[in-house]
């Protein structure tokens, strides 16, 4: 049995051993370059493997150059490819159709499970993408279902993976719900700041018509205009007493 050792401050230590009928036979000491062994009946071979300084050589070389080059490799292999890394789910109507569509990406490793569900009771029935390839090593998946938008129903997606702590459950918020309440809103507003302006027009015109009609040159110029013979008579009178 041969490997090697790479402790977090950086030192390393590898080994060689041999086994016979279930006992320690032989073990390499790479520092001091000898085989060691715990009985008396491998003291002959231990004497012999001690005279191939080359083998030795190589066998000190392989444990503290070689293994230790392969650990590292394999450490980063592993860290590369055992990572998790935890989804992003988005659950929305596609536009203005019936489609429900739970979108899940940026996840790894691959293997996950989405379900949609209503009303706490999962659909058996729902199409899906499959597990795609993302541009970053990750993946994505996306399963979508025929609804009515008007079902006042509660739609969710749940996800399980291993890059999550729990499944995580989003719901769906109809868009159509908020938009109509803003719409509401602004139709609203706009309607009381018209009929405001109305009565502001309303109240100006008539306190304009209030002063012009309290003006007593209109007042003169109305009473000649309802009975001009009898103002022309007064004013023939008046300039006869003159």
């Amino acid at each position: 049995m041969t490997g090697c050792d790479l402790m977090d401050n950086g030192t390393t230590s590898g080994f060689t051993q041999y086994g016979w009928d279930g006992h320690d036979f032989l073990s390499f000491d790479k520092d001091h370059m000898v085989w060691v062994t715990p009985v008396p009946w491998g003291e002959s071979a231990k004497n012999r493997w001690d005279q191939q300084t080359d083998i030795i050589q190589r066998w000190k070389d392989y444990l503290e150059v070689e293994c230790i080059e392969w650990l590292r490799k394999y450490l980063e292999y592993g860290q590369r490819e055992l990572r998790t890394v935890a989804p992003v789910v988005s659950f929305t109507r596609l536009g203005d159709s019936n489609r429900l569509s739970c979108a899940v990406t940026g996840f790894y490793p691959q293997a996950i499970e989405v379900n949609l569900w209503r009303d706490g009771v999962v659909i058996g029935e729902t199409l899906s993408t499959g597990i795609l390839p993302n541009h970053d090593s990750t993946y994505q998946i996306r399963k979508w279902i025929e609804f009515d938008p008007e079902d006042q129903a509660v739609y969710s997606c749940r996800v399980e993976h291993s890059g999550m702590k729990e499944t995580l459950v989003v719901i769906y918020e109809p868009k159509s719900r908020s938009q109509v309440a803003v719409t509401v809103g602004i139709v609203v507003g706009v309607l009381v700041l018209i009929a405001l302006l109305i009565v502001a027009v309303v109240i100006y015109k008539k306190k304009g018509r209030g002063e012009s009609d309290n003006n007593p040159a209109n007042v003169t110029s109305r009473i000649l205009l309802s009975n001009p013979e009898r103002s022309v008579r007064d004013q023939m009178r008046q300039s006869l007493k003159l």
